[in-house]
């Protein structure tokens, strides 16, 4: 959890949409927490990929051995669609995504809980996922609290109610 908030800390000086979340509960891929920026074209993928690669090297938190890759699709549909290496798009399709984009408008907003509750829900959950699989670098976010206390064990040696 420490690496995924300090990925977290450096997506968000990025001028794009992104993510950071725990993936432990996904069954369709290995990764225990992820972070993802949302795109557009492998091109700005890769200029991005270059510039998150220098920054998690340089952090102190994290390092060369944190992986850093460039997916172009979501997993579910490359699960779907198969390999994204093989994706092939109508060439009129850029010509009908144009059409689209000229007339669509956007929703009125929904209002939304402060900036300061939705992240404090965020991390929260970030914690509890943190807590279940034994990543017990949670506590950097908790002031070294444990979520829940630790439950009661008993030696099965002795006798009587003492630990």
């Amino acid at each position: 959890m420490r690496q995924l908030m300090a990925v977290k800390t450096i997506t968000e000086a990025f001028d794009c949409f992104a993510k950071s979340a725990p993936e432990v509960d996904r069954p369709e891929n290995q990764s225990l927490y992820a972070s993802y920026f949302y795109l557009t074209g492998l091109d700005e993928a890769r200029k991005v990929c270059r510039e998150v690669r220098a920054k998690v090297d340089a952090d102190p938190a994290l390092g060369p051995s944190v992986k850093v890759t460039i997916k172009r699709g979501c997993t579910n549909y490359e699960r779907a669609c198969g390999p994204s290496n093989r994706y092939t798009f109508e060439p009129r399709l850029t010509e009908v995504e144009a059409y689209f984009r000229e007339r669509y408008r956007r929703p009125e907003p929904v209002p939304l809980p402060p900036k300061k509750y939705r992240e404090a829900a965020t991390l929260l959950e970030i914690e509890r996922v943190a807590y279940r699989i034994g990543d017990n670098t949670y506590k950097d976010f908790t002031g070294g609290k444990e979520i829940f206390p630790p439950t009661v064990s008993y030696d099965p040696d002795k006798s009587g109610d003492e630990g």
